[in-house]
């Protein structure tokens, strides 16, 4: 436990519920977060060293849970001051950043869903970017994660114009 804590960290108003990605099996509570890592109190000690797929549950729109999905490094581990509990110090991988957007094909020939369906299997064929079939009240839509941390504005470009070329290649 000898890393040094070097960005301020933020307590929570309340315990927000963390679940592994892979099983959906609730692992514990965040503590406390900052812009590298997060503090996770569980029950059971978490494995020094390893890579965990985590999961937030966060209140969607409708009341319906939205997920954030995030990688993280347990980097230590300690009992907590509450007997049967433990404290686990995580490393972000990557900032988790919510650039995720859905849109929608604006006017689709025939069924909306197998217009979607084809755009996708276009844009997924010309390999320049990949993006992936999702529902909006229940409309069928296109899920894009643009940024991540190595993302820069020619890849932004390149990613528009790949959309731009498969929509004129279906009209």
């Amino acid at each position: 436990m000898g890393l040094q804590r070097h960005i301020q960290r933020h307590q929570l108003p309340s315990y927000l519920k963390v679940f592994n990605r892979i099983t959906d099996k609730p692992m514990g509570y965040i503590g406390n977060v900052s812009e590298d890592g997060l503090l996770l109190i569980s029950q059971l000690p978490m494995l020094v060293g390893a890579r965990f797929e985590l999961r937030l549950k966060v209140p969607g729109l409708g009341g319906r849970p939205q997920c954030i999905d995030f990688s993280a490094d347990c980097r230590w581990t300690c009992e907590d001051v509450t007997p049967g509990h433990f404290d686990s110090g995580f490393h972000l991988l990557a900032p988790v950043n919510l650039n995720v957007v859905c849109f929608a094909l604006s006017h689709p020939q025939g069924d909306s869903e197998a217009a979607r369906d084809r755009f996708l299997d276009r844009l997924n064929r010309h390999g320049v970017v990949r993006c992936t079939p999702t529902s909006y009240h229940h409309q069928p839509g296109i899920r894009a994660a643009l940024v991540n941390w190595m993302t820069e504005e020619q890849d932004i470009r390149l990613a528009l114009d790949s959309l731009r070329h498969c929509l004129a290649e279906a009209a």
